[in-house]
């Protein structure tokens, strides 16, 4: 049943082709029935037949002997995948490819995987169309009903074998001492990396056969990467990306169910998992560095825009290894086994996070790359922040950390927030500033309803008494005095940020900075009423909710007030424009600080209201 149902070769490629083919074919609305029918025969016929061969291999072959099977079978399906999509995407078609079609024998269109497509003949009528789909149902009957005897017959005398992928023979001496470079937990991966041949093929031959295998098939796709810088990087980085979704994620899946030993050991967890860590973020930097070089070659020269955006890729690995190994830590399973000790839940959240790290790279200002690398380093810091926590509770089934706001998720959001703002003022129009405060607005309320919805599912309570009024933990002061103070501390901020602009205007040394800002606009046009509302009423609601309602609660759980106000204050500056960075640090230490002062958000808001309204009517 799941090999038959949850087959994504199946349903996501050999579907599709069907579906073209029988509307190609002339079925109309009948081509949808059709595919659907002959795409569940063959993944029924697929899953008869792996069910099989892996009972067969499990049975005849040692552990050892089938990861070395499972490597070679990994290859080969890979191979035989390319040579079959060669034909589709290959911008010119070798005459031989055609020769070799025509060679095929006719018998051969009578295998079992061949005969569906006897239904799209010109010449049948349609009773002999409906007999051919009793055909495939009786067939498909039949089939899962031999696979299960068989299966059966194979297992009748009991399926004899030890559990675990990692044997292999104790041989004295070559533990390695855990002092050196390898050495200890280090030293025994890169073992289990030997032994394992089939993960050591996906993880390390694999991502250099898809370059390979793209440059024989498609020349031009690595010259459209070598033309392209953003595009580079972007290769680099994605093929960085793919060896951690392997390698960074088996960091825990290679302990097993022997973890708990790790326990017993004077070095603590976090320390051994950071010694895995940066195993695999080398292992990762070598193909970011060899996709570049390659790439680097085909272009015939460097420039300084390759070399920036080659080292945000390497740096966009170097976190992201620490983004892997931290999500696979809290996504693992103890009693699941090696292949599923991971929930796919946090694959599909770490291909998200890796998708969002693509902005940085196709970012048209470097300030914007760094920001987005910036936000992305303090989200690693932030998931093993919750590793952290977790360690203690990963071997016991009952108990689990506290379930609360962390830093991992205020970062998440303003990632989140930081792409959409992009991609919504691109959708309204982009350079309009009417379009720049839609964007705006409508990002900042998605990731609103989007956090409340999150938060919910995961079992928080009172959410909105958590963010929206943004009650913290301890005693809150009340509405009208945490309104006093957040008005008092934004006008000290202000303050700041009017003496800032001042000096801009009136220092000659100063003027280049002044050049580079956004120009101001006159009083009562229309695009200093969009300003206006986008700095006194959008801006200070979303990023409030973000920076302090969920960031500096973060920070707050384990760092001390004074380092959360400075930490805080610091991200929510780097995320501005580079000219604002100064007085935008001075609001968010004044934020913080009304924040951590009232516990109550709109504090927090009211200074960010009266720090923009004074700095936007200086500035027009």
């Amino acid at each position: 049943m799941e090999f038959t149902l949850v087959n994504p070769l199946g349903w996501f490629m050999v579907f599709p082709f069907l579906l073209m083919f029988f509307v190609a074919g002339g079925f109309g609305w009948w081509a949808l029935p059709l595919g659907l029918v002959v795409a569940l025969f063959l993944n029924i016929l697929v899953a008869v037949a792996r069910c099989l061969i892996e009972t067969w291999v499990r049975l005849k072959f040692t552990v050892a002997r089938a990861k070395n099977a499972q490597a070679v079978f990994t290859l080969l399906g890979f191979l035989t995948l390319m040579a079959a999509l060669y034909p589709a995407v290959a911008p010119e078609l070798p005459e031989w490819v055609g020769g070799l079609f025509a060679s095929v024998p006719t018998a051969a269109t009578w295998l079992p995987s061949a005969l569906p497509l006897h239904l799209a003949l010109p010449d049948l009528d349609l009773g002999v169309r409906l007999g051919g789909l009793l055909l495939l149902a009786a067939a498909s009957v039949g089939l899962v009903a031999f696979g299960a005897w068989a299966t059966s017959r194979l297992l009748r005398t009991g399926l004899m074998a030890a559990g675990g992928s990692y044997q292999g023979a104790r041989v004295p001496g070559r533990s390695g001492d855990s002092r050196t470079v390898f050495g200890g937990a280090l030293g025994k991966d890169l073992r289990l990396l030997w032994r394992d041949r089939s993960f050591m093929v996906r993880t390390l031959f694999m991502p250099a056969l898809i370059v390979l295998v793209q440059l024989a098939i498609n020349p031009r796709f690595l010259e459209g990467a070598a033309e392209s810088t953003q595009h580079a990087a972007m290769l680099a980085f994605g093929i960085g990306a793919y060896v951690l979704l392997f390698g960074g994620f088996s960091v825990m899946s290679a302990e097993g169910h022997t973890l708990w030993l790790l326990y017993t050991f004077p070095t603590g967890l976090a320390d051994v998992f950071r010694r895995k860590t940066r195993l695999w973020a080398s292992v990762s930097a070598i193909y970011v560095i060899g996709t570049l070089l390659l790439l680097i070659l085909l272009r015939g020269h460097l420039e300084f825009d390759v070399a920036w955006r080659g080292a945000l890729a390497l740096a966009g690995i170097l976190v992201y290894a620490h983004i892997a190994v931290g999500i696979s830590v809290l996504g693992f399973d103890p009693d699941a086994d090696e292949q599923r000790a991971t929930r796919p839940s946090m694959t599909y959240l770490y291909m998200l996070l890796v998708s969002i790290y693509g902005y940085a790279l196709y970012a048209a200002r470097m300030w914007e790359s760094i920001q987005l690398l910036i936000i992305c380093a303090v989200l690693a810091y932030a998931i093993w922040q919750k590793v952290r926590e977790n360690f203690p509770f990963i071997l016991d089934p009952t108990a689990t950390p506290p379930r609360r706001v962390t830093l991992a998720d205020g970062l998440v959001a303003a990632a989140m927030f930081f792409v959409l703002q992009a991609l919504f003022t691109a959708a309204y129009g982009a350079g309009e500033v009417g379009s720049i405060t839609l964007g705006f607005a409508t990002a900042g309320l998605t990731v609103v309803v989007l956090v409340g919805i999150v938060l919910s599912l995961r079992g928080i309570d009172g959410v909105g008494a958590r963010l929206a009024v943004g009650r913290a933990t301890g005693r809150s002061s009340g509405w009208a005095k945490a309104a006093l103070i957040g008005v008092v501390g934004g006008a000290a901020a202000a303050v700041v940020g009017v003496v800032y602009l001042m000096a801009l205007q009136n220092l000659p040394q100063l003027q280049w900075v002044l050049d580079a800002a956004p120009r101001a606009f006159s009083r009562g046009s229309d695009d200093f009423m969009w300003l206006a509302f986008l700095a006194v009423v959008f801006a200070p609601l979303f990023e409030e909710f973000i920076f302090r309602g969920m960031i500096y609660r973060g920070f707050r759980h384990t760092l001390s007030a004074p380092v959360s106000i400075v930490a805080s204050a610091a991200l929510f500056a780097i995320v501005h424009p580079a000219v604002s960075t100064l007085p935008v640090f001075a609001l968010g230490l004044a934020a913080a600080f009304v924040f951590e002062r009232t516990k109550l958000l709109i504090a927090p808001i009211l200074a960010h209201m009266v720090y923009n309204a004074a700095v936007v009517a200086a500035q027009s």
